[in-house]
């Protein structure tokens, strides 16, 4: 029986996954506001007793620079959609891209 919720689990996700499925969706074809919800959803089930979390940064958006109200209200927007409901999260900018589960 556990094995067989572990297989509808892997099914209900799958559409989510980089690869299309058999319909051809892809993650990448969600909206941003959609994406960044399941990324929450997926960091605040792996992060039950994590004490902090640390996440990348996103990257602001072009007019950002050019002093759009409108644009940074929605770059703190993105960013309250990534970090909703989680424990203390640290967002990260590097130079390049890290992913670790180890530290």
């Amino acid at each position: 029986q556990q094995q067989q919720q572990q297989q509808q689990q892997q099914q209900q996700s799958a559409p989510y996954m980089d690869g299309a499925d058999e319909g051809g969706f892809k993650f990448a074809a969600l909206p941003l506001k959609g994406r960044l919800g399941i990324v929450n959803a997926v960091m605040r089930s792996k992060s039950h007793f994590t004490a902090v979390c640390f996440a990348p940064l996103l990257l602001p958006p072009a007019d950002l620079e050019r002093g759009s109200r409108a644009a940074a209200d929605d770059y703190i927007g993105d960013l309250g959609c990534l970090t909703a409901r989680m424990c203390p999260t640290l967002l990260v900018h590097g130079t390049h891209c890290v992913i670790t589960t180890e530290l």
